[in-house]
């Protein structure tokens, strides 16, 4: 099972958001000396059993854990006319908002799972319901969309179950 914590939170206190879940829900004590980059910027944390991932939208901040690999994308539902953006990665034009935003969620966790780069990845990746496409062939990872309030969140990997728990306003 996937945990996905939402909370308010500055976007430059996410990490402390991390460390406070991490210890207060898994017992497990980390600071920014236990964190690790890829090399296109996925954080993961050194000797830990958990994975996790981040992704932040306005004010509004996703940490998703779980025992195995994932990628997490959260966007808020905004209008704006994403046709040729959607047009040139997705090929379609989407009908509405939430549809441009759940494929792309879908995308950009998929491409966080990796650990890739989106500007490099995102071509690559096509997106059939939950299934993923990675050039041309399909991936054993999954991806789960859940709509929350007025964000839709995305969460790629081999583990789709998942359990939302809202915190409110992250109190640093």
């Amino acid at each position: 099972m996937i945990q996905i914590y939402l909370a308010k939170c500055d976007k430059k206190r996410s990490h402390e958001f991390l460390f406070s879940v991490l210890e207060k829900d898994y017992g497990i004590k980390a600071d920014e000396s236990g964190l690790v980059r890829s090399p296109h910027g996925k954080l993961e944390l050194v000797d830990a059993d958990v994975y996790f991932n981040i992704s932040h939208s306005g004010d509004t901040v996703a940490l998703g854990i779980g025992k195995r690999r994932l990628g997490i994308d959260i966007e808020e539902l905004r209008p704006a006319d994403h046709s040729r953006l959607a047009k040139k990665y997705f090929g379609i034009v989407p009908e509405n908002e939430e549809q441009f935003y759940t494929l792309w969620t879908k995308a950009e966790s998929f491409v966080k799972y990796k650990a890739a780069s989106i500007a490099a990845e995102l071509k690559k990746i096509s997106i059939d319901g939950d299934d993923v496409y990675y050039d041309g062939e399909l991936q054993s990872v999954k991806t789960k969309t859940v709509r929350c309030g007025n964000f839709i969140l995305s969460v790629a990997s081999k583990d789709t179950d998942l359990r939302i728990i809202d915190c409110g306003v992250f109190e640093y």
